[in-house]
């Protein structure tokens, strides 16, 4: 009894310090410039810090990964304190705390589904075995987590420009000639083409790092983890590939 209380400590004490570890290294790209944000043409930084997100999202559960998408959003809020451009709309909660929370508390579900269904098609199709089923499955549930991720903060930015139109501190922030263009469009279709350039640009960027290096990065972190906790004896977390 006592050594397996000693080890349910030790697995909490582990898990505790993982998610240190992604927390700190989620901090560090927030504020570190150029590390996790990046600024290009005046539209809206190219983020790479939802891959720690995913990571450990898909790495831990749901609620870490909802408490690492929470270090994300409150990250992002302060650092648009002392931004310009289209990144200070994130001062706004909505738009950057609350689908970070909703995308790191998916990620974990969406991973684990993909992976049941990976292998549920490699038992009915002999074919499938070429296929790495854990490491497809993260690279299809980071692409469709990032373009969710993409799909839920780039309305919440629209929907808040209206603030920024009708305050002229805040549309000086934001960037007074780009917000003039999109009044120029007529409005809606202005932020059609704000919408279009951000999936273009942003997302398709976004989508591609997650789905290839953060997948890798991914499959070998839960491969050293299950292998660690099968060599520990506890077949809990254990998988096959």
């Amino acid at each position: 009894m006592n050594r397996k209380a000693s080890g349910s400590r030790q697995d909490r004490i582990r898990e505790i310090t993982i998610l240190a570890m992604f927390s700190a290294i989620i901090l560090a790209m927030v504020f570190v410039p150029y590390l996790g944000l990046i600024t290009l043409f005046g539209i809206p930084s190219i983020t790479l810090i939802h891959i720690p997100v995913l990571i450990g999202g898909a790495m831990l559960g749901r609620k870490q990964g909802a408490f690492l998408g929470l270090v994300f959003g409150m990250g992002t809020l302060i650092r648009a304190t002392y931004s310009a451009g289209f990144d200070y709309l994130f001062i706004f909660p909505w738009v950057s705390v609350i689908p970070r929370v909703i995308f790191g508390f998916l990620a974990h579900d969406v991973y684990r589904g993909l992976l049941a269904f990976f292998r549920w098609m490699a038992g009915k199709r002999k074919a499938m075995w070429i296929f790495r089923q854990r490491l497809t499955a993260l690279v299809f549930a980071f692409a469709v987590l990032t373009a969710l991720h993409t799909a839920m903060v780039v309305p919440m930015m629209v929907f808040t420009f209206p603030l920024a139109l009708g305050n002229a501190s805040i549309g000086e922030l934001v960037g007074g000639d780009t917000l003039s263009i999109m009044e120029a469009n007529g409005g809606f279709r202005g932020i059609l083409i704000f919408l279009q350039s951000i999936f273009i640009t942003n997302g398709a960027i976004e989508i591609l790092l997650a789905a290839s290096a953060g997948a890798v990065v991914a499959d070998r972190l839960i491969h050293f983890r299950e292998k660690a906790d099968s060599e520990g004896g506890d077949t809990d977390h254990a998988g096959i590939d």
